[in-house]
């Protein structure tokens, strides 16, 4: 896990292409949302984010991310 970690910061700037590319993606899936709903779209997306984050950036979910503003790495550290 921790090569993967120092991997994704060696990669920062693809992994910020990535982060845009889907940031893009997320107007578009907001009336899908809307229309399944917000509650039952969250419990569908979450366990993912959650898992990919915590592989990527060892994160846990404080929701004080920055991880787009410090070349993918999170300096926060939270005892979470």
């Amino acid at each position: 896990m921790r090569a993967l970690r120092q991997w994704s910061v060696r990669h920062a700037s693809i992994l910020k292409r990535l982060y845009d590319a889907l940031a893009r993606l997320a107007s578009p899936l907001q009336s899908l949302a809307r229309r399944v709903g917000a509650a039952r779209a969250e419990r569908l997306i979450l366990p993912i984010e959650r898992a990919s984050k915590r592989l990527m950036f060892d994160c846990k979910m404080c929701g004080q991310c920055v991880l787009a503003f410090t070349g993918m790495s999170c300096p926060t550290n939270c005892a979470k």
